[in-house]
């Protein structure tokens, strides 16, 4: 029997009754869970001072930090990555997080031989040191294959299933006998710590402003600065933000009454690890020493890949140019994404028409120039460029003064200037001018040029000593520059390199303040902000080749850094 409207309409009435309760519902989870975090980030610490033993006049309080996004408008909704982790229970028992050495793996679709690009399922299984199933996830384990007589690698995507159990995806590139690795980086735990010590000033790495007398060069002091105008230990706080070309930035202002805030004139770092760490628990700060490595889960196995009658010994997909690819597919791929295979790195979505001395480099770098805007990691791709050419610096080398000055070489004869500057505070370094530390995206509206610029540009090492919102609002106001740019120079080319993994294993350097997890974390947030102009912009992706170059420190090797270049060439050269 059909239904009256009248009962037609208090149906739909009571529907609309139940939505509204579901969404209120799930609107008050998400604000109370909100709201748990913003408390904890506003309660953790209360510490006593730490005395520095850097800077005998300041005192260092170890406490909580306000971060910009508690009150940043665009940002202070969002749930960031660190969060979580202040809702976790501290670790008391350095035993009950994921043991490497208890763990195991097997492969799911085990057979005899693989045939050329088949698909290789591994489940990796984690125990803790009492050797119990671990039932949680949230650890940072990779896996790839290998095999060393062939100098072949190539990196798994791996799937987190949130039970101590991971799902690896591998593809067999080449003909051979691999062995498949699988290495523990971190248990979850020592993520959450690393995390949870985003929240307490002073940072994990601090910038220390150097303030000298114009006059009398006897007169200096040096004093603690921040991305926030919240500085434990001062009271009154020095403003340089206009200094600092617009960029947050708060140092506190010196006590001897003859400097002023305007006698700024050098910048330096300085870790605070390690010290006591009052925050940490003693289990907490075990699992953060050096010596506790990435470490690798007992045995390999081996596999066979064969094919009769092939007619290559390695796996090509496409034939297609890397120059030719859709940019915006680019952005979005998913490990694995290349393969080594005789020491090439190849990208498996396209054929790379550049190699190491190709004519057609100069052809594509004939009456240019090429701005690298970034960190240590470009300087090494600077030198790999600048010996494929005849450039010459016109400008200190870095052997000839400091390793982090902007630096120019020119080719003249293909009539092409290579650059490299690096990227504004935050920047861990020792006593430099600060001049020459600009924000990229101040560099960026200060490009003269033509229409056929290149702009490569990373952020990343330099960061991680700070919550990721600091990441985040960087590289929103370089991408603003980067549509400026465009509009200026509509046929630019505009290139970011993207974070690398590096702990295979754990320097000590690499405690507490430089953890590749933020990798991930960066890239994710780099897609997101950047979904608008993915089609502009080229995203070089590092994470994959530095797996499957098993990279242990954060510059990559010569070799491996020829190869990235490569594949940078091979995409922004028609």
């Amino acid at each position: 029997m059909t239904n009256s409207p009248e009962i037609r309409h208090r149906r739909f009435g009571h529907g609309k009754v139940v939505l509204l309760i579901i969404t209120f519902v799930f609107l008050w989870i998400i604000m109370d869970h909100y709201f748990q975090i913003k408390k904890k980030i506003l309660t953790i610490g209360n510490f006593q001072p730490l005395q520095s033993n850097i800077l005998q006049e300041t005192t260092f309080v170890l406490g909580a930090c306000n971060f910009l996004f508690l009150k940043d408008n665009q940002t202070k909704t969002r749930i960031w990555a660190e969060d979580y982790a202040l809702l976790e229970t501290p670790v008391s028992d350095q035993m009950t997080v994921s043991n490497a050495s208890k763990s195991k793996f097997i492969i799911l679709n085990q057979k005899q031989s693989y045939r050329l690009g088949e698909e290789i399922y591994v489940r990796v299984d984690l125990f803790d040191g009492y050797g119990h199933k671990r039932t949680i996830g949230g650890d940072m384990v990779r896996v790839w294959m290998r095999e060393t007589t062939l100098n072949a690698s190539a990196a798994a995507r791996v799937r987190d299933n949130g039970n101590g159990s991971y799902t690896a995806t591998l593809i067999t590139f080449w003909l051979g006998a691999p062995e498949i690795k699988v290495v523990l980086i971190h248990p979850k735990e020592v993520i959450d710590t690393y995390f949870k010590r985003r929240f307490t000033c002073p940072q994990v790495l601090y910038q220390i402003a150097v303030f000298e007398h114009p006059v009398d060069s006897s007169i200096s002091e040096s004093t603690v600065c921040n991305i926030d105008e919240y500085i434990p230990g001062y009271t009154a706080i020095c403003n340089l933000t206009h200094d600092n070309y617009g960029s947050p930035l708060y140092c506190g202002k010196p006590a001897n009454r003859r400097l002023q805030c305007s006698d700024w004139t050098k910048l330096r770092a300085h870790s605070t690890w390690p010290n006591n760490e009052p925050h940490l628990t003693s289990a907490e700060r075990l699992l953060l020493q050096p010596e506790n490595k990435a470490t690798f889960l007992p045995g390999s196995i081996s596999i066979q890949v064969k094919e009769a009658g092939s007619p290559t010994k390695r796996l090509i997909e496409s034939s297609r140019p890397c120059s030719e690819v859709d940019r915006i597919t680019v952005w979005n791929r998913t490990s694995p994404i290349g393969y080594f295979y005789n020491g090439i790195w190849y990208d498996r979505h396209c054929t790379r028409r550049l190699t190491y001395q190709d004519t057609t480099l100069n052809r594509c770098l004939g009456n240019r120039s090429m701005y690298l805007l970034g960190d240590s990691t470009l300087r090494q791709w600077h030198y790999v460029i600048q010996d494929r050419i005849n450039c010459t610096f016109i400008t200190d080398t870095w052997d000839e003064s400091h390793k982090h000055r902007p630096a120019t070489c020119v080719d003249r004869n293909l009539n092409f200037t290579l650059h490299w500057a690096p990227h504004g505070l935050p920047f861990a370094t020792d006593n430099t001018p600060r001049r020459y530390f600009r924000p990229i995206a101040s560099n960026i509206d200060d490009i003269k040029g033509d229409n056929h610029i290149i702009i490569l540009i990373n952020l990343f090492a330099h960061m991680m000593s700070f919550h990721s919102n600091a990441f985040y609002n960087k590289m929103h106001t370089i991408k603003n520059a980067i549509k400026r740019l465009y509009k200026r120079y509509p046929n630019a080319t505009v290139a970011i390199k993207g974070p690398h993994y590096y702990s295979f294993e754990k320097q000590a350097y690499q405690s507490l303040w430089m953890l590749d997890k933020y990798a991930e974390i960066y890239t994710d947030l780099m897609r997101e902000l950047f979904v608008d102009i993915t089609d502009r912009v080229i995203y070089l992706d590092g994470m994959d080749i530095t797996v499957s170059a098993e990279t242990k420190h954060i510059h990559p090797s010569r070799e491996t850094v020829v190869q990235m270049v490569d594949d940078m060439f091979s995409k922004i050269c028609l």
